[in-house]
């Protein structure tokens, strides 16, 4: 829940609110999507959620306690499964990479990908097809599909996604909104996004 949230960034006697008295709760099992134009803050508005801000006034509460009173690291770490607009590029190769964000050995990894070879066949086989290679080597929409997969099977509570459909094509599209819907039940989902179609199978949308 957040209550009256605001983020202000000051430079000399420039002031800038970046977040301006946001409120709303999303509950389990429920689907948002925040959106607004470019600068409107929906990215800041990630990193408050997440904890990687923390000098934010109003009051942010996850399951009925402040969020001061969590541990920044082990929230990011167990509760959120955060894909960013713009990714972390890593230097691993997409099996390192894989193996230590969801904690599973090659074996584990590959039972998931077996599993999901229907539903998110694109992910799948861009995974597979590249499992081998440096991360750096793939292109943007590669790297996003692998994050994105990676973020789908996380064991965590609440899942944000920062425009994700940026740079997948159509049938990825198509493969991720599905999942989403079924993935919702129980968990969180909040998407920042531009994508008129995301929109329309979110439960609710907060404007910016």
């Amino acid at each position: 829940r957040l209550e009256n949230v605001k983020k202000i960034y000051q430079s000399g006697e420039v002031i800038t609110k970046a977040v301006d008295g946001i409120d709303f709760t999303v509950e389990k099992g429920e689907f948002i999507a925040i959106v607004g134009s470019s600068g409107s803050g929906k990215s800041t508005l990630l990193k408050i959620i997440t904890g990687l801000y923390t000098e934010v006034d109003g009051k942010i509460l996850i399951n009925g306690k402040s969020l001061q009173e969590i541990n920044g690291e082990n929230l990011r770490e167990n509760m959120f499964s955060v894909v960013p607009q713009h990714l972390y590029l890593s230097s691993e190769n997409v099996s390192d990479f894989l193996t230590k964000s969801l904690k599973k050995n090659e074996e584990e990894i590959e039972n998931m990908l077996n599993q999901d070879a229907k539903n998110l066949y694109e992910y799948v086989k861009t995974v597979k097809n590249n499992f081998a290679k440096p991360c750096g080597s793939l292109s943007g929409g590669e790297f996003r599909k692998v994050n994105l997969w990676m973020a789908l099977h996380k064991s965590a509570d609440v899942l944000i996604l920062d425009e994700p459909t940026m740079e997948l094509d159509k049938q990825s599209k198509s493969e991720l909104f599905v999942y989403l819907k079924g993935y919702v039940q129980g968990k969180i989902v909040i998407i920042m996004t531009h994508d008129q179609e995301l929109m329309a199978i979110s439960d609710y949308i907060v404007e910016l």
